[in-house]
């Protein structure tokens, strides 16, 4: 049961932002699972100043008796709340009408890969990131990560404010560096998960790496011809192994490796 303000932040906020969080590390793109669990941080994170201004209205120190006047409140302490806002709404309704949206449609949040290209003695190399970024309403671009991360950061000093100590989290350096390359050839390595029967639509970046300044920044790709390879997953199958000792059998479980159904031992 979720009590009170703290308990809906504890249990869904930051439990939302942390799934996310932890699957964008992962190397498996296609099927939407980024946009899916970052729309469910941005909703939940959003819905808190519902439940904080309920819980808190008519006490003591706090001053505001509409719920529009608290959510200027909170974009005065975090610009990209009102960002994060818009976002939830445009995943439940679709599309959003009022004059000042940041975002129009629910389809201007959509999942990138980025291949940004290092160089180190062996040679040039590539490594797949993954972005859920949104397009806003002026024509600009923000990465959802971002702002989830800033107005997470928000909420730890608005409920400390009011009353509940919370310990924030600044969450990892934004400084890019150099990550090792993933084999020999240099080639990027990504997951790749289609469902059947439905479409599929990947949306790639190619950046380039300056190890001077840091930072990434996209590769002009006019009259470049791009080639990329998909190789069916490994699947691992059971091979189990019994043997008889003193009429007892013992079963020992291994793993073989299956590709294009051909089997390898």
């Amino acid at each position: 049961m979720l009590e009170d303000s703290r308990s809906y932040f504890v249990n869904n906020v930051l439990p939302d932002f942390q799934a996310y969080d932890q699957f964008r590390q992962r190397m498996e793109a296609g099927i939407n699972n980024d946009l899916r669990l970052a729309a469910a941080a941005a909703t939940s994170m959003a819905h808190l100043s519902d439940h904080l201004f309920d819980e808190l209205r008519g006490t003591p120190g706090f001053t505001f008796s509409q719920l529009g006047d608290y959510h200027s409140h909170l974009k005065s302490l975090c610009l990209d709340f009102d960002l994060l806002k818009d976002c939830a709404n445009a995943y439940k309704h679709r599309n959003l009408t009022k004059k000042n949206a940041k975002v129009r449609r629910f389809q201007d949040i959509a999942e990138f890969v980025v291949l940004t290209e290092y160089t180190d003695h062996d040679g040039p190399y590539r490594v797949a990131t993954k972005e859920v970024r949104v397009k806003l309403s002026d024509g600009t671009q923000r990465v959802l990560y971002d702002v989830l991360r800033n107005v997470r950061n928000m909420w730890f000093d608005e409920l400390e404010r009011r009353g509940v100590a919370f310990t924030k989290n600044a969450g990892p350096s934004k400084s890019i560096g150099m990550p090792p390359r993933c084999g020999s050839s240099g080639a990027a390595n990504l997951n790749l998960m289609i469902r059947r029967g439905e479409p599929f639509m990947l949306t790639m970046e190619l950046r380039s790496y300056d190890p001077a300044t840091d930072t990434s920044s996209p590769i002009d790709l006019t009259g470049w011809q791009v080639q990329a390879s998909i190789r069916a997953e490994p699947q691992k199958a059971p091979h189990f192994l019994s043997k008889a000792l003193s009429s007892t059998a013992i079963e020992n479980s291994v793993s073989i490796t299956l590709w294009n159904r051909t089997m390898e031992q």
